[in-house]
């Protein structure tokens, strides 16, 4: 997301980052994969489940807990730099995507001068690299876009 965390949802990843420090990446990996793919998709895409879930735990976990502290505890809100964008830009998301929430990515594309949203059904923060279309769509705003 672009907004700095809510006290609330910091509380949700403080302890998952605490863990991941201690005992490694196995004991969350579950929860990052159904954050990461929304738990609809991955029941019913068991495979892209395993990759989410095998890249995170072979991920290098000093590397993978300053990506978890910079992103999620430690962020910036950058929303108020989005009308300073010029290029043409599609803020593309899940509509299970509880990281960048269909409402928020509307917002953000909103304030961008030459910004569009578009909402993936059934798909979550990740999901859409694993749907093919998803490139057919990006090829099409470049392509309206000039």
């Amino acid at each position: 997301p672009l907004r700095v965390l809510s006290p609330p949802e910091r509380r949700k990843v403080r302890p998952l980052y605490e863990l991941h420090r201690l005992v490694g990446p196995r004991p969350v990996a579950a929860l990052v994969t159904d954050a990461l793919l929304g738990k609809a998709f991955r029941r019913s895409n068991p495979d892209a489940g395993a990759v989410v879930s095998a890249s995170f735990v072979r991920a290098d976990r000093a590397g993978m807990r300053e990506a978890i502290r910079s992103i999620s505890l430690n962020r910036a809100d950058s929303t108020d730099r989005l009308p300073a964008v010029v290029a043409p830009t599609l803020m593309l998301t899940g509509a299970d995507d509880a990281l960048c929430t269909p409402a928020d990515t509307a917002a953000w594309a909103a304030r961008i001068p030459a910004g569009q949203s578009l909402v993936v059904p059934g798909a979550g923060h990740v999901t859409p690299l694993f749907q093919p279309q998803t490139a057919d769509v990006i090829r099409n705003f470049w392509t309206r876009s000039g």
